[in-house]
């Protein structure tokens, strides 16, 4: 038998803990048809802008072992799962804005008279072996900047980061931890917003869930959590898969990339094919039926979510 005090401490933590999933089509609880209907709308519109900014160079500090890293790190903080993808994107937009920023330092620096008897190529090497070993501690910011963003209980503190660092042989103080934090968001000039594709995932499952309360929602959720992470680690594998999909036969060139940008950091798109994945490592049966009512919320044409999700598959499976 259970006793008085084991079911008391049962029922605080229903109250107090953090659920492991999105609690979906809770009456009472979730978002009104009329609101999840002005939600979408809203990503969409966030998402068409994005697109229409988007770069060839975007996103190429958000795969491989450099988020694979990332993603160790909110494991080690133990971080809920839409930290990952936005410390992720956190990191890529600061290394894309940091370098240059390097480069045009070097380059001042190098004008300086006491300077010039150091080759611009030397030195340059110089600051990118410093930044090489400022990695790590980069990637740990941007996680402790995106577990605030996420409004978790379990933040990331100054003290734990450092503590974390010196784990891995970096002796660093914790006002030096909040140094890189700051560095990071001033290079992003303050501007952290980041469309974390979870959040557009879970906003495509609950309209699912209200439009057909038999759709398995949760599973679906467990199991794009899973994709997501592949779909990150091999983000330059799948985009390649998808690029000569797109391209046939026709050689790949820097215009080819350049118009593909836009597909590429396509939050929508990328949500869709991932619920689409999920669907078919789920319930096989089920990948047309979850297709076909994806594109009837998003009006994205079902043989690009097809095409996609199918491009997904393949990389998981191969």
């Amino acid at each position: 038998m259970m006793s008085r005090r084991s079911r008391r401490m049962m029922d605080q933590s229903r109250i107090f803990g953090t659920p492991p999933e999105p609690v979906f089509n809770m009456k009472g609880c979730c978002l009104s048809p009329n609101l999840l209907e002005e939600l979408l709308f809203t990503q969409a519109a966030s998402n068409e802008r994005q697109t229409q900014k988007a770069t060839a160079e975007q996103g190429i500090f958000k795969c491989g072992s450099l988020v694979e890293c990332v993603f160790i790190i909110c494991e080690k903080t133990k971080q809920p799962p839409e930290t990952r993808y936005i410390a992720a994107e956190l990191f890529d937009r600061f290394m894309r804005a940091h370098i240059p920023n390097l480069k045009e330092k070097v380059r001042e620096s190098h004008m300086a008279p006491k300077q010039r008897n150091i080759s611009l190529q030397n030195e340059w090497k110089h600051t990118l072996r410093k930044l090489c070993k400022h990695l790590l501690p980069f990637m740990v910011s941007c996680v402790q900047i995106a577990s605030k963003l996420c409004s978790h209980y379990n933040i990331v503190t100054c003290r734990r980061c450092a503590e974390l660092l010196q784990d891995k042989g970096h002796r660093y103080q914790p006002c030096k931890v909040l140094t890189f934090e700051l560095l990071v968001m001033k290079t992003l000039n303050y501007n952290l917003h980041v469309a974390s594709p979870l959040s557009y995932v879970e906003t495509l499952l609950e309209i699912m869930g209200h439009n057909d309360p038999d759709t398995p929602v949760k599973v679906l959720h467990e199991t794009c959590l899973k994709v997501l992470d592949v779909v990150y680690i091999k983000r330059k594998l799948v985009y390649e898969r998808l690029l000569q999909l797109a391209v046939g036969d026709s050689p790949v060139n820097p215009q080819t990339r350049s118009k593909f940008a836009p597909v590429e950091n396509d939050v929508m798109l990328l949500a869709t094919a991932t619920i689409g994945a999920a669907a078919y490592f789920t319930d096989t049966n089920s990948l047309q039926m979850i297709c076909d009512h994806l594109a009837r919320i998003t009006r994205i044409p079902i043989d690009d979510i097809t095409d996609f999700s199918s491009t997904i598959i393949s990389v998981i499976l191969h």
